[in-house]
């Protein structure tokens, strides 16, 4: 299994992610060394750019960040699928984000996975990420897998958004996905711990 560290992009949410550009270098190449399989950079969205923060408001500010990249190491960027961001995504070069992490609302779906395909046209590695699958009943769940198996992205997560899955939840959710999904479509667990419930 891969380890993704989302540091610099969930853990944003405490310090308006503004983490100093040094101190974002020098996490990254910590990251690095310490064999991280993915390093989550940040957003990209529609902001005029502050070096000291991880929110992009291109590829290319991207770009200067984590060059020179290490070739075992993938490099991956959030974008959220109401914030219109997919005109500021380039032909994929090997210079910028490797992962393209898309997040969407239930009833967003539709229009995201047109601009999903997009992405996959344009050479990214996409991760799919429903916000609250706990929400999904299991015959949206099921439509939705449909769909992401004939998209075949990288991979496809399950999102635990308010951090209210309980253990038998989490199982109902991963046994459903996993025995739905692909096999050539990675299957990602994403937590949080409003609750205490990502530690337990």
């Amino acid at each position: 299994p891969d380890i993704l560290d989302c540091t610099f992009r969930d853990g944003g949410y405490i310090n308006n992610w503004k983490f100093g550009n040094t101190i974002i270098k020098n996490i990254i190449d910590s990251l690095v060394e310490a064999n991280i399989d993915i390093i989550e950079c940040g957003f990209i969205r529609n902001v005029e750019y502050d070096t000291d923060k991880s929110v992009f408001g291109s590829m290319e500010q991207l770009t200067e960040v984590i060059m020179p990249k290490n070739k075992n190491t993938l490099y991956a960027v959030m974008i959220e699928h109401h914030n219109n961001v997919y005109s500021l995504i380039p032909e994929y070069d090997g210079y910028g984000a490797d992962i393209i992490r898309v997040t969407f609302r239930k009833n967003e779906w539709n229009e995201a996975r047109e601009s999903i395909k997009q992405l996959i046209i344009k050479g990214y590695k996409v991760c799919i990420q429903p916000v609250g699958t706990t929400n999904y009943d299991d015959e949206s769940l099921l439509k939705l897998l449909k769909d992401v198996n004939e998209l075949k992205p990288f991979a496809f997560y399950l999102v635990d958004t308010l951090g209210v899955m309980y253990r038998d939840d989490m199982r109902k959710f991963f046994y459903l996905i996993d025995n739905n999904l692909s096999t050539r479509i990675r299957l990602g667990f994403h937590s949080h711990n409003n609750l205490q419930m990502s530690f337990a």
